[in-house]
């Protein structure tokens, strides 16, 4: 038996590893997220409250440890951008937010697909959670 959850994250998303930025960071050099990555990051971080407030009124109890399946659709602004690399900037978002514990729970991205929409660039995720 499975439960689906769906829900949007609004803003431009944004891969992780695509123009990272070499810092130094107490004297050693670190390996940092591009910007656009981490305006989108703090934009979706701070529609997480009211997410995980409408997954809970659903009955969701969080973070969810189960293995789970995520589906997302990726509205982009511009058609580019690695599938893989926005997948894994969702995932680390996920856990992040404390909506799953840890990103290794999540067993498929099946049907995930980037599309574009430069009007309203957003998020469409669903979370398949296996009982």
């Amino acid at each position: 038996m499975t439960d689906k959850i769906r829900f949007t994250i609004y803003g431009a998303p944004r891969t992780k590893k695509t123009s990272n930025r070499a810092v130094h960071v107490q004297g050693k050099l670190r390996i940092l997220p591009s910007k656009a990555h981490e305006v989108w990051y703090h934009n979706a971080v701070s529609q997480a409250y009211e997410i995980k407030a409408a997954l809970r009124h659903q009955d969701v109890h969080l973070p969810i440890t189960a293995q789970v399946s995520v589906r997302a659709i990726f509205y982009r602004q511009r058609n580019d951008g690695d599938r893989l690399n926005y997948e894994q900037a969702l995932y680390d978002w996920l856990e992040g937010v404390g909506i799953i514990k840890n990103d290794r729970q999540i067993y498929s991205g099946d049907g995930t697909r980037l599309r574009v929409d430069r009007e309203r660039p957003r998020i469409e995720v669903e979370i398949e959670v296996e009982k």
